[in-house]
């Protein structure tokens, strides 16, 4: 029987049922286009290939097997062209829209743990090399600034945050111009040399500054005979006459890497600067 040629039947298997044509020329043994040439007799819409797939995922061994045939395949500029040609006005699925925070939270759990091979990083460089960014050379609006200011106000990162950020810069600076060496202050390092001279003693600073690698700080001043470290404070480490929470901070979490270490502080202000030589102003 030839249910395909009932305007109802094929109505309510197409439209309602959402079978495909595949599905329903497989039903009664019949070619695709026989199923086609009835829908367009009965001006039933077909639907286009991105609505027939939707909702449809493929198996893991198909995802495998469509991996594998566009492996190596490159388009000549002809079609790259065409490519091109044909996307030219096209807004993009997700323009003007935001994703909520449960997506945002599926996307981050995705991605996480994933490690970027250096293989892949290599080609993503190579592929980049000469790219000119979007921004570059243009100037944010003071309006552009208000807005980035206002998102960003109130927000307060944690302290292993605020770490990686610091670790992650210090590398990225080391890449970028080789060796990094912190600035020091030479009146500091006047004290410093005085003070191993009169103890007898050899502690590390100016330009041999200790680094203590996993908080991404450099001490001023520390001395692993005598186990003891010294930070040197200039004025704007005080505000209002108190000593800054990020120096108070600082301060922790380098006596919790050096637990059995003396932690004293140094006013720059209690000292009388004369010809290179300190005295202490009390």
């Amino acid at each position: 029987m030839e249910d395909f040629k009932n305007k109802k039947w094929l109505e309510n298997k197409y439209l309602i049922e959402k079978k495909s044509i595949c599905q329903i020329a497989k039903e009664y043994k019949i070619v695709d286009s026989t199923i086609y040439y009835w829908l367009k007799k009965f001006n039933i819409v077909v639907r286009s290939i991105s609505e027939a797939k939707k909702g449809k995922k493929f198996s893991k061994e198909h995802i495998k097997k469509l991996s594998k045939s566009h492996k190596g395949k490159k388009f000549s500029k002809e079609t790259k062209k065409k490519i091109s040609e044909a996307n030219k006005g096209r807004k993009g699925c997700m323009l003007g829209k935001i994703h909520s925070d449960e997506t945002k939270k599926k996307m981050s759990n995705i991605r996480k743990g994933r490690k970027i091979l250096d293989e892949t990083k290599k080609k993503i460089s190579e592929t980049l090399k000469g790219h000119v960014g979007a921004g570059k050379g243009q100037e944010r609006s003071n309006e552009t600034k208000k807005k980035i200011s206002k998102a960003n106000k109130g927000k307060k990162r944690s302290v292993e945050s605020k770490r990686k950020m610091r670790l992650s810069r210090l590398k990225y600076i080391k890449k970028s111009n080789g060796n990094f060496f912190p600035t020091f202050n030479i009146y500091a390092c006047k004290y410093f040399e005085k003070f191993d001279k009169e103890n007898n003693t050899k502690g590390l600073y100016g330009k041999n500054e200790f680094h203590i690698k996993k908080l991404g700080y450099w001490t001023d001043y520390i001395n692993f005979d005598l186990k003891l470290i010294v930070e040197w404070d200039e004025e704007h480490h005080y505000l209002y006459g108190k000593l800054r929470e990020k120096d108070i901070q600082r301060q922790k979490e380098i006596e919790n890497y050096f637990p059995d270490f003396k932690f004293e502080r140094i006013r720059e202000k209690n000292y009388v600067i004369t010809k290179n030589i300190l005295c202490s102003s009390n």
